[in-house]
């Protein structure tokens, strides 16, 4: 019997600091995310996004510091790091990039997410077989963010990250407006992603409502009950999943939603289907992943 594969269902990236400063469009370039030293009168680092201000280190004793290990942002370094942990594979979310879901200017969002999308294909392939990169998708316009979508895994990213919940004037998952992009991630494999704090509205991807439970439960209930089931989609989770449940199956006399609060990773069989095998020794196949 072949060892078990051990697989990272939920890394993420440390972006470099002048990613957007030195790749984006021109005409974009005073918008773009960047990192400020003292901002407004402030000593330290700050991430610094429209009304978005983070600030990235801690002076608290024993608080991590971001950008310690350069496996964050290098491959190769990534690599070494994966041999220390004893890891085979990893799935790649972004960090500082999910700030990026709250913006309500859709041609900077589109902008910025094809800058990390880029980088991120170029990371991912030092070692393709290891590593699964989440693309960033923008869904203001959902044709081109189907474009976006079939570009990116042409590229060789494995799955792909879209709002939360959409921004409140724009029409919810259950609406037939986003049919053309959930068929073409079906079509194309690609399973789509919903993570902890990227809302769409303005600063919904951090605000009080946005909890840990609270949000989980609210992901889980939009996907089950956005009609996906009653078309042609799968919604599952990790958590499910590695339970052997799936959330809801296409064709089924309604949605069977259980909203678990204890879901913590994303499905790995979803990404690296070639080294993971699900129950019954089949490989698993969900359409839509709900990572919190």
């Amino acid at each position: 019997m072949a060892p078990a594969k051990i697989i990272d269902a939920d890394a993420h990236m440390s972006e470099p600091y002048d990613l957007w400063s030195k790749r984006i469009d021109r005409r974009f370039r005073d918008e773009a995310p960047r990192v400020v030293e003292n901002h407004n009168g402030r000593k330290g680092l700050y991430w610094v996004f429209e009304d978005v201000v983070q600030r990235i280190n801690s002076d608290r004793p024993g608080a991590a510091t971001d950008m310690e290990r350069p496996g964050g942002w290098d491959p190769a370094e990534r690599v070494k790091d994966m041999a220390i942990d004893g890891i085979d594979a990893t799935v790649l979310y972004s960090t500082r990039a999910l700030t990026l879901y709250s913006s309500q200017n859709p041609e900077l969002q589109e902008a910025c997410f094809k800058v990390y999308n880029d980088w991120l294909a170029e990371f991912c392939g030092y070692a393709h077989e290891r590593f699964a990169g989440l693309a960033l998708i923008a869904l203001w316009d959902v044709e081109r963010g189907t474009k976006e979508l079939e570009r990116t895994r042409k590229l060789g990213l494995r799955g792909a990250q879209i709002w939360s919940s959409p921004p409140d004037h724009l029409p919810r998952y259950d609406e037939p407006a986003y049919d053309r992009f959930w068929a073409a991630a079906q079509d194309l494999n690609v399973p789509i992603s919903l993570h902890l704090n990227t809302g769409g509205n303005k600063k919904g991807a951090y605000r009080s409502s946005d909890s840990y439970s609270y949000t989980y439960t609210r992901m889980i209930m939009a996907a089950s009950q956005a009609g996906l089931c009653r078309r042609r989609y799968r919604v599952d989770s990790g958590a499910a999943r590695a339970r052997g449940q799936v959330l809801c199956e296409p064709d089924a006399p309604g949605p069977s939603v259980r909203a678990r609060n204890d879901a913590e990773s994303v499905l790995q069989a979803e990404y690296l289907g070639d080294l993971y095998q699900g129950p019954g020794g089949t490989q698993g196949g969900a359409d839509l992943v709900v990572a919190a």
